[in-house]
C-alpha cells in the first residue's frame, strides 16, 4: 500500500513538472514571436531606424534598449512596439543621443 502511494505520488509530481515545463516553452515561444512581431512593426517604419535596437521579452514584457537619435523617435519606438498583439508593456531603455 505504501509503495502505490508512493509511486501514485511521484507519478503526479511527474505531471505537475511535465505541465509546468511545457507552460513555460509554450511562454517562451510567444515571447519569440511577440519579438519577431515588434522586429517586424518597426521594420516597416524606416524612418525610426530601429535596426540597431536590442529587443526582447518575457511573458510578454517588451524591453527594449539602444540608442535612438530624438525623443519623439524614442515615444515613435515604443509606441509601435506597445501595439503589437500580445505586448503588454514596453520597458523603454533607450537613450537619445547626445
Amino acid at each position: 500500500m505504501k509503495t502505490r502511494i508512493l509511486v501514485s505520488a511521484l507519478f503526479a509530481s511527474f505531471i505537475a513538472f511535465a505541465g509546468q515545463a511545457q507552460a513555460q516553452s509554450a511562454a517562451s515561444a510567444n515571447d519569440e514571436t511577440i519579438v519577431t512581431s515588434v522586429k517586424a512593426a518597426l521594420a516597416a517604419k524606416p524612418e525610426l531606424h530601429a535596426d540597431k535596437l536590442q529587443i526582447s521579452s518575457k511573458n510578454g514584457e517588451v524591453t527594449i534598449a539602444g540608442i535612438v537619435d530624438s525623443g519623439p523617435q524614442l515615444y515613435s519606438v515604443a509606441d509601435t512596439a506597445q501595439k503589437v498583439a500580445g505586448v503588454k508593456w514596453v520597458n523603454n531603455e533607450m537613450s537619445v543621443k547626445k
